[in-house]
């Protein structure tokens, strides 16, 4: 049944303008319509944005040059020393 078609049901954020009224609580936390919403928008799985992609391969090639010079340079200091 669609959320649409159900008759005298309250839900949360629901406002009242006027008048007086008595409510029964059905459901709580995940189980409500809200929850339900929640675990929809958690469960979809974002793909990276091919900006991100090109930065994360960039990062890596700099990080191998990086750690290369450290390398080249401890190498030769300690070639110069002997």
């Amino acid at each position: 049944m669609r959320v649409a078609d159900r008759k005298n049901m309250v839900f949360t954020g629901t406002t009242v303008t006027y008048g007086r009224g008595k409510a029964a609580v059905t459901s709580t936390g995940m189980k409500t319509e809200f929850g339900k919403i929640a675990e929809e928008v958690t469960a979809v799985e974002t793909e990276k944005s091919p900006l991100e992609k090109r930065t994360d391969e960039i990062g890596k090639w700099l990080g191998i040059i990086a750690l290369s010079i450290c390398f080249l340079v401890a190498a030769i200091s300690v070639v110069r020393e002997l």
